[in-house]
Formats: C-alpha cells, sequence, structure tokens
C-alpha cells in the first residue's frame, strides 16, 4: 500500500510541474504559431539585438528570427516577416 501511495503522489506532483512547464498566456500560444509557420524557431532565452544579448533583459519565449534575432514581441517580429 505505501508503495501506491508513493507512485500516486509522485504522478501527481509531475503533472503539476509539467503543467507549470507549458502555462504560456494564450497570445504568446499565438505568437508561437506565427514563429513556427514562417519556419524559425520557438524557444526560451534573452531577446537580442543586432545579434547580440540585450543586457539588461529578462529571459523570454520568443522567436529566434534568422539566427541571430531573438524577438519577444509578437509586433517586433511582424516586421520582420515579410507581409503576405
Amino acid at each position: 500500500m505505501k508503495t501506491y501511495n508513493l507512485f500516486f503522489i509522485g504522478f501527481v506532483v509531475g503533472l503539476f510541474f509539467i503543467a507549470s512547464c507549458t502555462n504560456q498566456p494564450k497570445q504568446d500560444i499565438e505568437f508561437k504559431q506565427m514563429c513556427q509557420s514562417a519556419g524559425y524557431e520557438w524557444m526560451l532565452m534573452k531577446p537580442t539585438q543586432n545579434g547580440k544579448f540585450i543586457k539588461d533583459a529578462r529571459e523570454c519565449w520568443g522567436c529566434m528570427v534568422e539566427g541571430i534575432e531573438h524577438v519577444c514581441d509578437k509586433e517586433k517580429f511582424q516586421q520582420f516577416i515579410p507581409p503576405r
């Protein structure tokens, strides 16, 4: 019985961990879809400008454009992609 309880507690803790890692605001999900449909990678890191990290910026989920610019803002990202 103790083994079952430990397994159950571990399972519940694992589910909470997974849920916390995937909890992104709706606008981020839309931005992520735009990024990936444009052929770029979605990742967590500090934003960049002119290929260099912005010193005082915090890590954010964003789009890695052309392998040199990590853009965290959807509107700024739209400036990088050609209009359709």
